[in-house]
């Protein structure tokens, strides 16, 4: 591994990760992305949706000329031999939607099939989902990052292939509609697919937000068009942002949470535990609207809120039953 490379890892693990409840001084930085990839990230779809991924915006923007398949990673569907899923909802019309798993930055698509936290507290999300009853081509996740999730992105460079993701599985499953569960800046980046595509809300059936910075985060406070732009996500993602108001009112002026969708937020809400939403920014991640399930677990680390047994256990809980968690 480069010392390019391996600094740049090193940086990633330390903004994105957190082991309890710290002692704060100055908030991690954000870093943009300026660190080309080295290798593509892994890709595992049946055989004959490969074709359908859209490319990957990152991967294309680094100029990496020597990758046979410049399009986005991730997996779905995992039938033995890359059998096809294609027309699956046709013969299983009584099955729940199909759930779109999209990480956050500085990961990819094996954050919810157990990879390490850093925090003790992987669980393997598309094992869970399966073992409640979920058949593997309901449950697809795409990596949006470029290479392995090792560096930093934005939303809006991930927008539209994100999208087209979502599409894409809609449309090879002929599925009638799709759940989403997003994590930190994957919340933001479908949301803004949303704002940019107000259709999405109409075949989104539930969206899943956990610890995403809806409202801003306290990792980019000074740090982006009011103050000195260390990153383009945190030109986005700074309270009070232009571009975090133009989100939040929604498209055509439909709010945080346009009809259509049920949603549910889970956040730490205490201010104190997850690093990216401290003190004033506390309730960031919540979102405002009627159909909302804002649900708060004290003390919880970033990461936690995705893969925890507990907070998997909630939203778990809520694609299944469309209860709010209690």
């Amino acid at each position: 591994m480069s010392q390019r490379r391996a600094a740049l890892v090193v940086l990633a693990l330390l903004a994105a990760v957190v082991t309890s409840v710290p002692a704060h001084s100055d908030p991690p930085v954000a870093l943009e992305d300026t660190f080309a990839p080295t290798e593509p990230t892994a890709r595992d779809f049946p055989a004959d949706f490969l074709p359908r991924l859209p490319l990957d915006a990152q991967e294309q923007r680094a100029s990496v000329k020597d990758w046979k398949d410049p399009h986005v990673g991730g997996w779905g569907g995992s039938l033995a031999g890359g059998a096809s899923c294609q027309g699956w909802y046709r013969q299983h019309r009584a099955a729940a939607p199909p759930v779109v798993f999209v990480h956050g930055n500085t990961s990819d698509a094996e954050f919810w099939r157990g990879s390490d936290s850093g925090e003790g507290t992987t669980e393997d999300v598309r094992a869970r989902f399966l073992a409640a009853g979920y058949q593997p081509c309901q449950l697809w996740a795409i990596s949006y990052d470029g290479a392995s999730g090792s560096y930093f992105t934005y939303d809006d460079i991930n927008v539209a292939e994100v999208y087209a993701f979502l599409t894409g599985v809609r449309n090879y499953l002929d599925a009638p509609s799709v759940d989403v569960v997003s994590h930190s800046l994957g919340v933001t980046i479908v949301r803004k697919a949303g704002l940019l595509h107000p259709q999405l809300y109409g075949w989104m059936s539930s969206f899943v937000g956990l610890a995403g910075a809806n409202h801003g985060t306290t990792t980019c406070r000074g740090r982006g068009a009011g103050g000195t732009a260390d990153s383009n996500v945190c030109l986005e993602t700074e309270p009070g942002s232009t571009w975090l108001a133009a989100l939040n009112a929604g498209p055509h002026g439909a709010g945080e949470a346009p009809p259509g969708p049920r949603y549910l937020t889970v956040y730490d809400g205490s201010g104190l535990a997850d690093d990216f939403y401290l003190g004033p920014d506390a309730q960031s991640p919540a979102l405002a609207g009627r159909a909302v399930c804002n649900h708060q677990l004290p003390l919880t680390a970033h990461n936690s809120f995705a893969i925890s047994r507990t907070a998997i256990d909630y939203y778990l809980g809520f694609l299944r039953s469309g209860a709010c968690p209690p």
